[in-house]
This record gives structure tokens, sequence and C-alpha cells, in this order.
């Protein structure tokens, strides 16, 4: 069996070299962001190298992707080797970039003191490898969003994306200055018509990472104007097939939020006034996320109003139940995210400090059996889906020289009360014989 233990560290660099070992990563990164990036290596048995990276930056985790075996992994870096003849390594690292990186600056992530080995177990020093990483903002907030006529229920903040306002008038200006200077703004800004009823517009936040935010405003013009008879565009009915909507001819708003599995949606409407005409605009399918469907009713004299119900489509949830990376402090644990069972030898402690990271952030866990640990207890990391799925990581616990301890002081201890027991056994016996001799010479 080859064996090699030896450090590799690296952050955030893209490496081509020609001694077969390559680094994929993101080019760029935003501050707070943990960046993976994968290894490969297809011509040593072994490698050792430590990383160097500017204020900033720091190691967050890792994860071996084949056959080689992790031996180290510390703050300093972690060491590999070729345990079973497998030709290529890979594994995978997480970055973690600070809050007080510098927006749109480069920082600097090499590898240095880089030495490989092959069969012959000697190392051979290779060239130091430098790459940057350019830090992009990835705030997409709004710092503020208003209207000139009415005002925005709730009073904006840059977390909420809903907003609602009652005008009058037939037309609004919407107003709206992003949080970051570097964001693009897209959507409907500036002049806009209303119709009677219910009015919906979108505002997108574009960082210049390229993730996009959305603001909703759904503004009711009233019906204020509208008396006779034959300008009556209101409902005396409106309904959906897969949701309860809470109808009021003079409401012109309605939200409702339905399940992943409903992925469309039949809508009833019924004029007030029979002359009267009803159109409805929708899509046939739903999406994840806000859908908008309009209801538009015509009154005689050619007045109309829109009916709005947004429908938020739930995304469907998640059964990812896996560790990313489990760490024991104070020892070595070769973890594999799809590898459920573990066995690990300790010294004395009856607790153990497990650093874990999940692979989806919406799932949970909790540890149990991390107490009062003795040889064959068992920790069981219990890991629940969004989605209530369950995985469950156990670490076998061998404590072979506590035991081997015990039983000694045991031994020690019991040792004068059994030499005692002896003792009297002894005297007991001889007494016994001696009786037996007197009796027979007296039977003489």
């Amino acid at each position: 069996m080859k064996k090699i233990i030896c450090f590799v560290g690296c952050f955030f660099c893209l490496l081509n070299s020609t001694w077969a070992i390559t680094l994929n990563c993101p080019k760029i990164a935003s501050p707070g962001e943990i960046i993976q990036c994968q290894v490969v290596e297809d011509q040593y048995i072994g490698m050792k190298a430590n990383y160097q990276f500017d204020d900033g930056l720091r190691y967050a985790n890792m994860q071996m992707n084949s056959n080689w075996k992790s031996y180290y992994v510390g703050m300093d870096g972690f060491s590999v080797g070729n345990v079973l003849d497998s030709n290529i390594l890979s594994f995978s690292f997480g970055i973690q970039v600070g809050m007080d990186v510098l927006i749109n600056q480069e920082y600097s992530i090499g590898l240095v003191n880089i030495e490989g080995t092959n069969s012959d177990y000697q190392f051979v020093p290779l060239d130091n490898i430098f790459r940057k990483i350019r830090i992009v903002s990835d705030v997409n907030t709004l710092d503020s969003l208003e209207i000139d006529t009415g005002n925005l229920n709730p009073t904006f903040s840059k977390t909420v994306s809903d907003y609602q306002a009652v005008v009058t008038g037939d037309k609004i200006v919407i107003k709206a200055n992003p949080s970051d200077s570097s964001a693009k703004l897209e959507g409907d800004l500036g002049e806009q018509s209303l119709s009677y009823g219910g009015n919906s517009f979108v505002i997108k936040v574009i960082s210049a990472r390229g993730n996009v935010r959305e603001y909703h405003l759904y503004i009711t013009r009233k019906l204020e104007e509208i008396k006779e008879k034959n300008s009556d565009a209101s409902l005396k009915k409106l309904s959906l097939s897969e949701a309860q909507l809470d109808f009021k001819k003079d409401k012109f708003m309605y939200f409702v939020s339905v399940p992943y599995e409903i992925d469309s949606i039949q809508v009833e409407a019924i004029p007030n006034y029979d002359k009267a005409r009803v159109e409805i605009q929708k899509d046939d399918h739903l999406v994840v996320g806000k859908n908008t469907i309009q209801v538009k009713v015509i009154a005689e004299d050619g007045t109309s109003a829109v009916y709005l119900i947004v429908v938020d489509r739930q995304e469907k949830l998640s059964g990812d139940a896996t560790i990313r990376s489990l760490e024991v402090k104070g020892y070595s644990l070769s973890f594999q995210s799809n590898v459920y069972q573990y066995e690990l030898e300790i010294q004395k402690e009856d607790k153990l400090d497990l650093v874990i990271e999940l692979n989806d952030n919406k799932a949970k866990y909790r540890i149990l059996g991390n107490h009062n640990l003795k040889d064959n207890s068992v920790i069981q990391i219990v890991v629940t889906a969004e989605d209530g799925s369950r995985q469950i990581y156990k670490i076998h616990i061998m404590k072979l020289g506590e035991d081997t301890s015990s039983s000694i002081v045991s031994f020690v201890q019991l040792g004068p009360l059994i030499g005692f027991v002896l003792l009297i056994i002894i005297i007991l016996i001889v007494k016994l014989l001696k009786g037996f001799e007197r009796k027979k010479k007296a039977e003489k």
C-alpha cells in the first residue's frame, strides 16, 4: 500500500501547471460568501504545501472526492496520500470570504513550499503558485422606494419585497434608488398608467455579481368615478379552483399561496352587471414564485376595471439530508458525504467537539449520544431535510485504553480483599486437617 502524508493548502486560485495539478475555482467572490474549489492531480502519489493568502480570506472546509485519503485537516493546510493505487486525486474545499474585504479589489492566494512525490517516496520541490481573485458586490436591495401619490403599505424596508397602495388618479410615478451604486435597476420605473382596480408593477435590482431581487408594487385605483349602472365594471363572484378567496366586489387585489404540487389553476369570474363582459389573462402553467392573474371587467359603456390575483407557488421542498463536512477537533476523520458509518479511537474525553456543515442550509441536525463516552458508545448525527426526510451518520467510539486501565485499577483495589479471603480459607483448611489427625490418634 502506498502511503504518503503531505500537506496541501490553497485558497481561491485557478491553477494549470505542467506537473499535472489543476484547481478550479470561481473567478469572482462576494463578501460573506463561501466558495467551493476543486483540486485534481494525476501524477503524484503524495503532495505537501502551505497556503498563503491576503487578509480577509480564510479556509472553511474540505471534502475528499476520490479514493485518496486525507490524513490531516486544519487551518494551516491538510495532508493527502494515495492509499488505493488510484491514479487521479480529486477533492474540494471551501473558502470563506470575510465581510470586511474591499469591493472591486483583487486578493492574492497562493500555494507555497510545494513538494510532490512518486513511488520512490522522494519529495521533489515544485514552483510556488499565486493567483488573484476579484471581489464584487452582491448587494441587490433598494435604499428607497416611493410613489408620488398615496402611501405604500407596509412602510418601505429594503428587506420587504411586496407593497400595496390605493390611489384615485389614472397615473402614478414610481421612484427607486439602489443600496449599492454598482447595482442596476430595471422594470416599471417612472410614470405608469393605471387601470381601474388592480395594477401590478415590478422593480428589479441586479447586483454587480448578477443576482436579481424583485420588489412588487400592487396599486389599486378606486372606482369612485363610476356612478351609472351601465358603467358598472365590478364582479359579483370571483373564485379559484385550487385556493380560497375572500372576495368582495370592491376589493381588487388578492394574494394566495399554493404548494409546489399545484401547477395550474382555474378562475371563475361573473360580472355584477349582466351586460358587462370578463376577460381573464393568465398562463396555463404556474411557475415557482409569483404568478399574476388579471381579471378584466369591461362595462357596457367601455369602462374597465382589473381584479388582480397573485398566486405564489411554493418551491419544492429539498430532500437533501446530507453533511458536507464533519470535523472532530483533535482527531483525524476521513469524512465522505455518502458514507454514514465511522469508527474513531479516542483517549479520555467524555465528549467530542464536532464541527458540522450541511450541504443544504435549509436542513437541520441534532447530535445524540455525545456525552459520557465509553468504549462501544455511538454518536449519532441526525440530519432532517426541509421535506422531513432524515439521514443518520454514526460514529462508533473505541476507548480500549481506558477499559484496560480500569480493569487494572479494579484488580489493584480488590487485591487486598481477595488476599484476606484466601488467608482465612487456608487457616480453616489447616485447622480441619489438624482436627482429623488428632481424631485418628485418639482412635488408636
